[in-house]
């Protein structure tokens, strides 16, 4: 929250520091709530992203994995189902 209140690069957000702590509806959406979870996976992260090569290996699995979920695939479907749009050409 200090952090927040200084600020950095010229700009403070005291008004978000406030907005989560201060008042009756101080951090409504519990936006607190899980920060210590936030932060230790945000140290997890940083720790495998200094690993390049275990880095690049989970990163290349992930691609691989996604199958289904590509964007490809999305936007594909909601051309044909959502927005019913007729190719004008295959690719």
């Amino acid at each position: 929250m200090d952090v927040l209140k200084r600020g950095f690069d010229g700009e403070s957000f005291v008004d978000i520091a406030t907005y989560l702590t201060i008042g009756d509806m101080a951090d409504p959406y519990m936006c607190l709530e899980d920060y210590e979870d936030y932060k230790r996976a945000a140290a997890l992260m940083d720790a495998k992203y200094a690993d390049s090569e275990g880095w690049n290996r989970s990163s290349l699995i992930n691609i691989a994995r996604s199958g289904i979920f590509a964007a490809d695939r999305s936007i594909n479907e909601y051309a044909n189902n959502i927005w019913h749009l007729k190719r004008l050409r295959d690719d």
